[in-house]
């Protein structure tokens, strides 16, 4: 366990840390400088050196110093050596300048005396290596240079090296005055230099990390900005393609419910789905009689259409077509998966949709695309829903087909078939209701619809003798218990309701309390007979329709058929009528959404994006407002021990 004390020293060490960092960066930065510097100097050597040493060459060869112009021959070739030559090492490029510089210095001053460029080179000699080594070192370079002075000038005095004559021979002891004021003006600018450059090149190396540390923050920020408007655009593009999909399972509804044809309606299924969802291949597999294998039924595509002519099946045990189909949940395949009949082999992804209506499984919906990972999870929640339009319709083509004889024989109900076909409007389907058993010659018929909470109901539609209108009048269902004859097990019935005399309900074999409530409607003397028809979708009540009689009206076996043949259509085609309502509201949600994507993708700034978003969000809701609580985040708390 660690002590108070090692605890405390911790900030302190992440404080050096950070420093040390910090200078080893600036050090890194004052290195690549530097060297960026070396090879400048170099470069402008090498593209001035040749005028200069026309030149100078001139002057010295006048003057009668070929040795000179050698020098300044070969100081020009190390010169185009150290540029050309890439692989030097810094160091060594350095101490070609420095020593170039004292060696011109040099021969300037064995050849014209201290009164010409010798100083200059000499000066050069200082600045530059108090700025590549050091301040120590630049000073060491000014006292060589300083001592090379003093030494060859004092040589000159005593007449060991010839140097051009002093034109005011004014000495201090053995010491010419001018060599020591050229001295004396050489150290003092070579100092001030040196100092100048000690306080500006730091300072300028730290201005310079500033400047590429927000550079890379700047660079940093416009990453995020870019990553930020990247994934909005994945969103809105997501959002946009959920939306073509919602539509086209709307236009897939419409294409496909008007069927009622077993054949036509596979055909336009396939067609249908492979047009509107941009797909190669679509298959649709039905059980055969002893629902041990699937059969393929319709293809959209010419591979699907050759393996129909074959009579293609899959069996159920072992596939996983048939796995699909017994445990009805839809599933996603890419190329990588097990090679099954089924599939072709120019498919790249593909995706198995069960076609479930109730309990029941009626098939399997065959999805292939060429793209790969063309489905996900998404799309395959409007996959399906346009699966489970498609279990509808071929759901009412089953119903149409084992009630054929029934059809025939009774041409109202076939007129109800082909009219909850084509509804498209719930008011469209009670209108065909109460039409058809106004051919029964009812008192009167309505229908009452239940709020989604239960509490309520709502009388629709009502008829009487002709008469056809939608009053929408809504109370509690207690009201309409005491109002309309309506009584508890009408509600609860699984089948329709059939009283042919309210005085006589024994047989029935209903609850007291419904015995009871059909015992008082016989004391008032205005009803004989009645019946209630039930809608029903997965055990909860859609509406229930009541038929009343004022004389006595015998159900035969014909007319109770009717109503429980208008109890189970009637229900599927309203549920097939909420599931398009409920596609339609879900892509005008989407719609709303990828709206308000778009208005906020190009929004950066934080306080007008909350203020974008909150009324976007109130529109979006149907609120009276939207508050946004922006709170910065904590700064940490240091807990000492």
């Amino acid at each position: 366990m660690q002590s108070g004390e090692q605890l405390k020293s911790r900030p302190q060490e992440d404080a050096e840390n950070s420093q040390g960092a910090t200078a080893e960066v600036t050090l890194q930065e004052v290195q690549r400088w530097r060297a960026q510097l070396v090879r400048g100097l170099l470069v402008a050597a090498a593209i001035v050196g040749p005028l200069a040493l026309a030149f100078s060459a001139y002057g010295v060869y006048l003057r009668g110093y070929f040795a000179l112009v050698v020098s300044y021959g070969v100081a020009y070739l190390l010169v185009l050596v150290l540029v050309f030559w890439r692989k030097v090492p810094y160091a060594l490029q350095v101490g070609g300048i420095l020593l170039l510089l004292y060696v011109l210095g040099l021969a300037d001053l064995l050849a014209f005396g201290w009164k010409e460029d010798a100083r200059l080179f000499f000066m050069a000699l200082a600045l530059l290596t108090s700025l590549f080594y050091g301040v120590p070192q630049g000073f060491v370079a000014l006292a060589l240079s300083s001592l090379t002075l003093l030494t060859v000038g004092m040589l000159g005095v005593m007449g060991v090296w010839p140097l051009p004559p002093l034109s005011d021979p004014m000495f201090i002891g053995p010491v010419p005055i001018s060599l020591v004021s050229d001295i004396a003006s050489l150290a003092l600018l070579s100092t001030m230099l040196i100092v100048i450059q000690r306080y500006l090149v730091p300072r300028f190396t730290a201005a310079m990390t500033a400047v590429r540390e927000r550079a890379a923050a700047v660079e940093r920020e416009q990453v995020e900005v870019n990553a930020r408007s990247q994934n909005l655009q994945q969103v809105n593009y997501a959002l946009q393609r959920r939306v073509f999909l919602l539509e086209g399972a709307l236009d897939f509804a419409s294409e496909t419910s008007s069927l009622l044809d077993l054949a036509p309606l596979l055909s336009r299924a396939v067609e249908a789905c492979a047009r509107i969802f941009e797909l190669y291949h679509v298959g649709l597999y039905l059980p055969d009689e002893e629902g041990q294998a699937l059969v393929l039924r319709a293809s959209s595509s010419e591979a699907g259409r050759r393996l129909m002519q074959e009579a293609f099946r899959m069996p159920v045990r072992g596939t996983l077509l048939g796995e699909v189909w017994q445990q009805g949940r839809s599933r996603i395949f890419a190329a990588r998966d097990p090679l099954e009949p089924w599939r072709l082999r120019e498919a790249r992804s593909m995706a198995l949709l069960p076609l479930r209506h109730g309990e029941r499984t009626l098939g399997v919906l065959d999805l292939q695309s060429l793209e790969a990972d063309f489905f996900d999870v998404d799309e395959l929640q409007v996959l399906d829903l346009a699966a489970g339009l498609l279990a509808t319709a071929l759901a009412n083509v089953s119903r149409v087909h084992d009630q054929a004889a029934l059809l025939e024989a009774t041409s109202p109900f076939y007129r109800l078939m082909q009219r909850f076909a084509q509804a498209r409007t719930e008011e469209e389907v009670y209108a065909a209701i109460l039409e058809t058993v106004q051919e029964t010659f009812p008192h009167r018929a309505f229908l009452l619809i239940p709020t989604e909470d239960g509490a309520y109901a709502t009388l629709t539609a009502e008829l009487r003798g002709e008469h056809l209108r939608f009053p929408d009048l809504q109370f509690p269902w207690a009201r309409w218990f005491a109002e309309e004859a309506l009584i508890p097990g009408a509600l609860q019935a699984e089948k329709p309701l059939l009283v042919t005399d309210v005085a006589a309900p024994e047989a029935l074999g209903l609850e007291t309390d419904d015995l009871n409530a059909l015992a008082r409607l016989a004391t008032q003397g205005q009803l004989r007979s009645l019946a209630w028809v039930p809608f029903h979708e997965e055990g909860r009540v859609l509406g229930i329709l009541g038929v009343l009689f004022n004389t006595l009206h015998p159900f035969g076996p014909t007319e109770a058929l009717l109503y429980e043949q208008l109890m189970e259509l009637a229900s599927a085609a309203l549920q097939r009528l909420r599931m398009v309502r409920s596609a339609r509201q879900r892509m005008e949600m989407e719609q709303q959404l990828r709206g308000f994507s778009d208005q906020l993708a190009d929004i950066f700034d934080l306080p007008m994006l909350a203020s974008k978003a909150a009324r976007a969000l109130q529109a979006l809701v149907d609120v009276d407002g939207v508050l946004v609580n922006l709170t910065p985040p904590a700064a940490p708390v240091e807990e000492e021990l």
